[in-house]
Protein backbone atom coordinates (compact mmCIF):
# COMPACT_ATOMS: atom_id res chain seq x y z
CA UNK A 1 0.00 0.00 0.00
CA UNK A 2 1.33 3.31 -0.49
CA UNK A 3 0.72 4.45 2.77
CA UNK A 4 3.02 2.08 4.01
CA UNK A 5 5.76 2.88 1.55
CA UNK A 6 8.88 4.41 2.97
CA UNK A 7 11.00 7.40 0.69
CA UNK A 8 14.23 6.36 -0.15
CA UNK A 9 16.68 9.23 -0.28
CA UNK A 10 20.00 7.85 -2.77
CA UNK A 11 22.83 8.05 -0.84
CA UNK A 12 24.81 10.85 -2.56
CA UNK A 13 21.86 12.99 -2.71
CA UNK A 14 23.46 15.42 -0.29
CA UNK A 15 27.11 15.31 -1.45
CA UNK A 16 28.46 17.98 -2.76
CA UNK A 17 30.08 17.57 -7.24
CA UNK A 18 33.42 16.47 -7.18
CA UNK A 19 34.65 19.81 -8.24
CA UNK A 20 33.09 22.13 -5.53
CA UNK A 21 35.03 19.45 -3.04
CA UNK A 22 38.12 19.87 -4.56
CA UNK A 23 37.85 23.65 -4.78
CA UNK A 24 37.23 23.60 -0.94
CA UNK A 25 39.79 21.17 -0.22
CA UNK A 26 42.17 23.33 -1.60
CA UNK A 27 40.67 26.70 0.33
CA UNK A 28 41.54 24.51 2.89
CA UNK A 29 45.02 23.99 2.49
CA UNK A 30 45.87 26.97 1.06
CA UNK A 31 44.38 28.54 4.48
CA UNK A 32 46.23 26.04 6.47
CA UNK A 33 49.56 27.47 4.80
CA UNK A 34 48.97 30.77 5.23
CA UNK A 35 48.49 30.13 8.85
CA UNK A 36 51.92 28.34 8.65
CA UNK A 37 53.39 30.94 7.25
CA UNK A 38 52.27 33.41 10.19
CA UNK A 39 53.93 31.14 12.42
CA UNK A 40 57.47 30.79 10.91
CA UNK A 41 57.68 34.59 9.67
CA UNK A 42 57.30 35.54 13.54
CA UNK A 43 53.79 36.99 12.91
CA UNK A 44 52.42 35.58 16.06
CA UNK A 45 55.23 36.38 18.47
CA UNK A 46 54.60 39.33 17.45
CA UNK A 47 51.19 39.79 17.91
CA UNK A 48 51.60 38.42 20.96
CA UNK A 49 53.88 41.28 22.05
CA UNK A 50 51.25 43.30 20.94
CA UNK A 51 49.15 42.39 23.47
CA UNK A 52 51.70 42.26 26.04
CA UNK A 53 52.19 45.60 25.41
CA UNK A 54 48.46 46.70 25.59
CA UNK A 55 47.92 45.52 28.37
CA UNK A 56 50.79 46.99 30.49
CA UNK A 57 49.79 50.50 28.73
CA UNK A 58 45.67 50.05 29.28
CA UNK A 59 45.49 52.27 32.28
CA UNK A 60 47.38 55.32 30.18
CA UNK A 61 44.88 55.07 27.38
CA UNK A 62 42.52 58.43 27.90
CA UNK A 63 39.20 58.04 28.41
CA UNK A 64 38.11 59.38 25.02
CA UNK A 65 38.09 58.27 21.44
CA UNK A 66 41.39 56.49 21.60
CA UNK A 67 39.67 54.62 24.62
CA UNK A 68 36.93 53.11 21.94
CA UNK A 69 39.95 52.66 19.57
CA UNK A 70 42.28 50.60 21.83
CA UNK A 71 38.93 48.47 23.16
CA UNK A 72 38.30 47.70 19.25
CA UNK A 73 42.14 46.41 18.50
CA UNK A 74 41.79 44.60 21.98
CA UNK A 75 38.89 42.49 20.52
CA UNK A 76 40.74 42.17 16.71
CA UNK A 77 44.02 40.92 18.19
CA UNK A 78 42.62 39.03 21.03
CA UNK A 79 40.38 36.96 18.46
CA UNK A 80 42.81 36.58 15.99
CA UNK A 81 44.98 35.04 18.46
CA UNK A 82 42.27 32.42 19.71
CA UNK A 83 41.90 31.64 16.05
CA UNK A 84 45.12 30.64 15.64
CA UNK A 85 45.65 28.72 18.99
CA UNK A 86 43.86 26.38 17.50
CA UNK A 87 47.02 25.25 16.25
CA UNK A 88 48.03 24.61 19.59
CA UNK A 89 51.18 22.78 18.18
CA UNK A 90 52.52 26.62 16.68
CA UNK A 91 50.87 28.41 19.12
CA UNK A 92 52.44 26.59 22.24
CA UNK A 93 55.99 27.43 21.07
CA UNK A 94 55.19 31.03 20.43
CA UNK A 95 53.24 31.37 23.49
CA UNK A 96 56.15 29.78 25.46
CA UNK A 97 58.71 31.84 24.07
CA UNK A 98 56.56 34.94 25.23
CA UNK A 99 57.64 35.37 29.14
CA UNK A 100 54.63 38.25 29.54
CA UNK A 101 51.89 35.76 27.83
CA UNK A 102 50.42 34.68 31.31
CA UNK A 103 50.64 38.22 32.46
CA UNK A 104 48.24 39.51 29.54
CA UNK A 105 45.77 36.61 29.56
CA UNK A 106 45.55 37.63 32.91
CA UNK A 107 44.86 41.28 32.57
CA UNK A 108 42.42 40.66 29.86
CA UNK A 109 40.34 38.23 31.32
CA UNK A 110 40.00 40.10 34.38
CA UNK A 111 39.14 43.58 32.43
CA UNK A 112 36.07 42.31 30.50
CA UNK A 113 35.07 45.67 31.36
CA UNK A 114 37.29 47.06 28.58
CA UNK A 115 35.90 44.29 25.61
CA UNK A 116 34.34 41.70 26.73
CA UNK A 117 34.80 39.10 23.48
CA UNK A 118 38.49 39.55 23.96
CA UNK A 119 38.17 38.14 27.69
CA UNK A 120 36.13 35.47 26.41
CA UNK A 121 38.52 34.54 23.75
CA UNK A 122 41.22 35.09 26.33
CA UNK A 123 39.17 31.89 28.53
CA UNK A 124 39.25 29.77 25.25
CA UNK A 125 42.95 30.38 25.07
CA UNK A 126 43.98 29.42 28.90
CA UNK A 127 40.95 26.42 28.58
CA UNK A 128 42.73 25.07 25.34
CA UNK A 129 46.41 25.07 27.54
CA UNK A 130 44.46 22.96 30.14
CA UNK A 131 44.00 19.99 27.93
CA UNK A 132 47.50 20.04 25.76
CA UNK A 133 49.36 17.24 25.95
CA UNK A 134 52.49 19.28 27.35
CA UNK A 135 52.36 18.54 31.34
CA UNK A 136 54.11 22.53 31.29
CA UNK A 137 51.41 23.76 29.10
CA UNK A 138 49.02 22.52 31.63
CA UNK A 139 50.67 24.02 34.59
CA UNK A 140 51.10 27.44 33.06
CA UNK A 141 47.33 27.30 32.45
CA UNK A 142 46.52 26.47 35.77
CA UNK A 143 48.86 29.36 37.37
CA UNK A 144 46.73 31.76 35.45
CA UNK A 145 43.54 30.14 36.65
CA UNK A 146 44.92 30.81 40.38
CA UNK A 147 45.47 34.45 39.97
CA UNK A 148 44.15 36.62 41.99
CA UNK A 149 40.45 37.75 39.59
CA UNK A 150 40.54 35.18 37.36
CA UNK A 151 38.01 32.46 38.65
CA UNK A 152 35.79 35.51 40.07
CA UNK A 153 35.51 37.17 36.25
CA UNK A 154 34.92 33.62 34.77
CA UNK A 155 32.10 33.49 37.52
CA UNK A 156 30.71 36.77 36.64
CA UNK A 157 30.54 35.99 32.66
CA UNK A 158 28.70 33.14 33.82
CA UNK A 159 26.45 34.91 35.92
CA UNK A 160 25.42 37.01 33.17
CA UNK A 161 24.89 33.87 31.15
CA UNK A 162 22.13 33.61 33.77
CA UNK A 163 20.76 36.37 34.86
CA UNK A 164 20.61 38.47 31.63
CA UNK A 165 17.86 38.21 29.35
CA UNK A 166 19.62 39.98 26.39
CA UNK A 167 21.89 38.05 24.37
CA UNK A 168 25.55 39.15 25.01
CA UNK A 169 27.37 38.00 21.88
CA UNK A 170 28.90 34.75 23.11
CA UNK A 171 28.33 31.22 23.70
CA UNK A 172 26.63 30.82 27.15
CA UNK A 173 27.77 26.92 26.98
CA UNK A 174 30.92 27.71 26.52
CA UNK A 175 31.68 30.03 29.13
CA UNK A 176 30.04 27.45 31.47
CA UNK A 177 32.58 24.89 30.35
CA UNK A 178 35.49 27.52 30.48
CA UNK A 179 34.34 28.19 34.16
CA UNK A 180 33.96 24.63 35.04
CA UNK A 181 37.24 23.75 33.39
CA UNK A 182 39.23 26.43 35.48
CA UNK A 183 37.53 25.28 38.92
CA UNK A 184 38.71 22.09 37.68
CA UNK A 185 42.31 23.34 39.01
CA UNK A 186 43.78 21.50 41.60
CA UNK A 187 45.47 23.65 44.73
CA UNK A 188 43.28 26.54 44.19
CA UNK A 189 44.74 28.98 46.49
CA UNK A 190 42.73 30.32 50.03
CA UNK A 191 40.01 32.43 49.08
CA UNK A 192 39.49 31.68 45.31
CA UNK A 193 36.38 29.91 46.21
CA UNK A 194 34.25 32.71 47.08
CA UNK A 195 30.83 32.93 48.06
CA UNK A 196 29.50 34.02 44.79
CA UNK A 197 31.92 31.51 43.16
CA UNK A 198 30.21 28.59 44.80
CA UNK A 199 26.57 29.92 44.91
CA UNK A 200 27.00 30.16 41.16
CA UNK A 201 28.30 26.90 40.69
CA UNK A 202 25.33 25.65 42.59
CA UNK A 203 23.17 27.61 40.37
CA UNK A 204 24.77 25.74 37.30
CA UNK A 205 24.17 22.17 38.82
CA UNK A 206 20.79 22.86 39.54
CA UNK A 207 20.17 24.74 36.65
CA UNK A 208 17.10 23.27 34.42
CA UNK A 209 17.69 25.34 31.34
CA UNK A 210 21.90 24.03 31.64
CA UNK A 211 23.29 20.78 29.81
CA UNK A 212 23.22 18.00 31.60
CA UNK A 213 27.20 16.90 31.49
CA UNK A 214 27.44 20.82 33.40
CA UNK A 215 25.19 20.27 35.51
CA UNK A 216 26.78 16.74 36.52
CA UNK A 217 30.19 18.24 36.47
CA UNK A 218 29.24 21.30 38.81
CA UNK A 219 27.97 18.58 40.99
CA UNK A 220 30.72 16.61 41.04
CA UNK A 221 33.20 19.77 41.91
CA UNK A 222 30.81 20.91 44.78
CA UNK A 223 31.23 17.31 46.53
CA UNK A 224 35.05 17.37 45.51
CA UNK A 225 35.11 20.77 47.53
CA UNK A 226 32.84 19.54 50.41
CA UNK A 227 35.11 16.54 50.97
CA UNK A 228 38.60 18.68 51.05
CA UNK A 229 36.81 21.63 53.04
CA UNK A 230 36.97 24.06 50.44
CA UNK A 231 33.56 24.89 50.58
CA UNK A 232 31.19 24.48 54.15
CA UNK A 233 27.99 23.76 53.95
CA UNK A 234 27.34 26.10 56.62
CA UNK A 235 29.26 28.59 54.23
CA UNK A 236 27.11 31.90 54.77
CA UNK A 237 24.52 32.38 51.42
CA UNK A 238 25.76 29.31 49.93
CA UNK A 239 22.83 26.52 48.62
CA UNK A 240 23.74 22.77 47.58
CA UNK A 241 21.99 20.90 44.94
CA UNK A 242 20.11 17.77 45.52
CA UNK A 243 21.99 14.92 44.21
CA UNK A 244 18.65 13.38 42.71
CA UNK A 245 16.52 16.12 41.59
CA UNK A 246 19.57 19.20 41.40
CA UNK A 247 17.25 21.33 43.33
CA UNK A 248 19.13 24.09 45.72
CA UNK A 249 18.89 23.85 49.05
CA UNK A 250 20.69 25.52 52.57
CA UNK A 251 22.30 22.83 54.45
CA UNK A 252 19.34 22.60 56.80
CA UNK A 253 17.07 21.30 54.37
CA UNK A 254 19.45 18.63 52.99
CA UNK A 255 20.21 15.14 54.35
CA UNK A 256 23.41 13.37 54.14
CA UNK A 257 23.16 9.61 52.81
CA UNK A 258 23.83 7.71 56.56
CA UNK A 259 25.97 5.49 55.14
CA UNK A 260 28.68 7.53 53.13
CA UNK A 261 27.72 10.96 54.46
CA UNK A 262 28.59 12.42 51.06
CA UNK A 263 25.56 12.30 49.07
CA UNK A 264 23.00 14.67 49.84
CA UNK A 265 19.09 14.66 49.19
CA UNK A 266 16.05 17.17 49.56
CA UNK A 267 13.80 14.57 50.86
CA UNK A 268 13.11 11.01 51.41
CA UNK A 269 11.66 10.37 47.55
CA UNK A 270 14.95 11.52 46.81
CA UNK A 271 17.10 9.54 48.51
CA UNK A 272 14.99 6.53 47.01
CA UNK A 273 15.25 7.68 43.69
CA UNK A 274 18.67 8.35 43.54
CA UNK A 275 19.77 5.10 45.59
CA UNK A 276 19.32 2.59 42.43
CA UNK A 277 22.72 5.08 41.07
CA UNK A 278 24.30 6.04 44.13
CA UNK A 279 24.46 2.42 45.25
CA UNK A 280 27.08 2.12 43.04
CA UNK A 281 29.45 4.35 44.27
CA UNK A 282 28.20 4.68 48.41
CA UNK A 283 30.93 3.41 50.52
CA UNK A 284 30.72 3.60 54.66
CA UNK A 285 32.79 6.01 56.57
CA UNK A 286 35.62 4.47 58.28
CA UNK A 287 34.67 4.73 61.90
CA UNK A 288 37.24 6.09 64.70
CA UNK A 289 38.78 3.63 67.14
Amino acid sequence: MQGNRKLTVPQDSFRLPVSVRKTASRFLDIAAEAIASLFEKGVVRKLLSVLAHMAARASDVPCDARLINFCKMLEVLANVLANLSNRFDLFGEEMRAGPDFAISMVWVITHWDYELSASIAALSMVDRMLISDRIEDRAAASDIVRQEGVLAAATDYVINTLDSNVRLGFDARRVEAYNLSFLSVEDLPPGALSPAVVSTLVRVAAGTTIQADARMKAAELLRRFLGQGLVSPDQTGVQLPCDECWAAKFSGELKRCSRCKGARYCSPECQRAGWKEHKKSCVAMPTST
